[in-house]
């Protein structure tokens, strides 16, 4: 992330100074999915979520956006989806849990311990 290099018109043996912000450069999220089965390519569906320092603006993913992925991955993929998640605290939302609940016909979710992320 560092800015381009570039020449400047200074005097010789005088450092040009650039000064550069950091507020131009955006903060990106990205949640994703893999769809893998044998004899076919596999599929990633995704969501991508920039954040440009804006007030109000949303800086990352939160369970609703989960929830949107994986409802977006069942009505593409029309079948049953089996997703492993991270301790990540949107993953671990109320509202989360109880879609994984009511959508168990077609959704299994398997939990990493909190050993297996570092946490």
């Amino acid at each position: 992330m560092r800015p381009p290099k570039g020449r400047t018109g200074a005097r010789r043996g005088r450092t040009p100074v650039v000064t550069v912000s950091g507020r131009c450069s955006a903060r990106v999220s990205l949640a994703g999915m893999v769809r893998v089965r044998p004899g076919r390519r596999p599929r990633l569906i995704y969501r991508l979520l920039v954040h440009r320092g804006c007030r109000g603006e949303q800086k990352g993913f939160v369970a609703a956006d989960f929830i949107r992925l994986v409802t977006a991955a069942h009505h593409q993929l029309n079948g049953k989806i089996m997703v492993v998640w991270d301790n990540l605290p949107g993953h671990h939302a109320h509202t989360v849990r109880a879609f994984v609940h009511s959508h168990a016909d077609w959704l299994c979710v398997y939990w990493l311990p909190r050993s297996a992320t570092g946490v």
